[in-house]
């Protein structure tokens, strides 16, 4: 891969995951947090396999673009799903959380990866293919599921349908 295409694939994600960011929370706002939480799930996973199965460049590149605007949904509405599952005084500790849990999934999530104990797809190093954000995903997932169980571990309740529902009192 040409170094100009490479700085394509890195940046193309930056570029837009920027632009995209303060939109997504706003259309988040309107349209539901839940929603675009999930929406955003699925366009950054198929994101990631488009990225995966990438032949050319330019495939890799839209692929790369595909999860900036699921990344630039996920980010928003994670932190808004958080805060509207805790009460108001927990909210320092449960940001802390949030922050810490996605600051170490980011630094765990490609050493994992690269040792093959995160296998979304398989890599396609001998045709110099690159695959790339695997760390996001992992991200996003292990933020979730931490929250989910801190959640409970505070007395909270989940439906098995949906990712933030206060309990019923």
């Amino acid at each position: 891969m040409a170094a100009a295409d490479l700085s394509w694939v890195l940046n193309a994600y930056t570029a837009v995951y920027a632009a995209l960011l303060v939109p997504a929370g706003r259309v988040a706002d309107r349209a539901g947090r839940r929603r675009v939480f999930l929406q955003g799930l699925l366009v950054f996973t198929l994101g990631s396999l488009a990225c995966g199965v990438a032949r050319t460049p330019l495939l890799l590149i839209g692929g790369r673009i595909l999860q900036a605007i699921g990344g630039a949904q996920l980010t928003p509405t994670s932190l808004a799903l958080v805060l509207s599952a805790f009460p108001r005084p927990k909210w320092p500790v449960a940001i802390s959380l949030w922050a810490a849990a996605g600051a170490l999934a980011a630094a765990i999530g490609p050493s994992a990866y690269r040792a093959g104990l995160v296998d979304f797809l398989s890599v396609l190093e001998a045709q110099g293919e690159l695959y790339s954000n695997e760390a996001q995903l992992v991200q996003s997932q292990s933020v979730t599921t931490d929250l989910i169980a801190l959640y409970r571990a505070l007395g909270g309740g989940w439906s098995v349908g949906g990712i933030v529902n206060k309990p019923t009192p």
